[in-house]
């Protein structure tokens, strides 16, 4: 059966495909598109924190049915406490440019994603949320697609596969508008601040990575595509 699995680690067959990047509401202008990791949950000053994921699947053939689809995230630091984390998957494009990701912290460039913005050039271009702000209902499905938890006691480089079959078969058939997913951290959350390993992690093998599975038109077996690195490549999200 075909096999393809997006990303930027080591074991990708197709890359540069791949966006990622955190916003956070105590700086609603503010991005981390080029940090090495994806923050989800709230600090001890009380910021919350959304980590934002997409991968273009538009390479697998129509002809092909999707028959699994597996997320897989990779913990840099755990929480404090417990952290329980919503998958969602937006129903709105948001923006982020690797190739001019700015510094982190720092005001939006090239339409990147902030807490106030959807894509965020400062003041220039910008092209809102369905409300004031990011909103989960509002700018997601109004259900979250997962539920998981991170645990204070997970070491660093602990997997969690996530089983998004559905949510991935929606996105290659048209059903569904692939606009990628957004990690929500679970309210009401106390000092539980997570981080995961994001596309410029240091550790290649730790890097957010989608495999799925399908099968090709008519039940024949095909070969899995080749690895296929972009230059121009930007973290998940949208086109932008």
């Amino acid at each position: 059966m075909p096999t393809y699995i997006f990303g930027e680690g080591p074991t990708a067959t197709v890359s540069g495909t791949h966006k990622d990047t955190s916003f956070y509401d105590a700086s609603p202008n503010n991005a981390l598109a080029a940090q090495p990791a994806i923050y989800c949950g709230q600090n001890a000053a009380g910021t919350l924190y959304y980590g934002s994921l997409r991968f273009d699947i538009s390479s697998i053939p129509a002809g092909e049915t999707v028959t699994s689809a597996t997320l897989d995230l990779y913990l840099t630091a755990a929480p404090a406490s417990d952290l329980a984390v919503e998958l969602y998957a937006y129903t709105v494009a948001w923006g982020v440019d690797d190739t001019n990701e700015g510094p982190d912290g720092l005001p939006a460039v090239a339409g990147q994603a902030t807490y106030a913005e959807s894509k965020d050039s400062g003041g220039v271009g910008d092209v809102g949320w369905a409300g004031a702000n990011f909103a989960t209902g509002a700018d997601t499905d109004a259900a979250p697609t997962d539920l998981f938890t991170i645990a204070a006691l997970d070491p660093a480089g602990t997997k969690y596969s996530r089983t998004l079959t559905t949510l991935v078969s929606n996105w290659h058939t048209g059903a569904k508008t692939n606009n990628g997913i957004v990690l929500v951290p679970l309210l009401p959350v106390g000092n539980m601040l997570a981080q995961l390993d994001s596309q410029e992690s240091a550790t290649a093998a730790e890097r957010p990575a989608l495999t799925v599975v399908t099968v090709a038109g008519g039940g024949a077996t095909g070969s899995s595509v080749a690895r296929q690195k972009s230059s121009t490549s930007v973290g998940i999200g949208i086109g932008v």
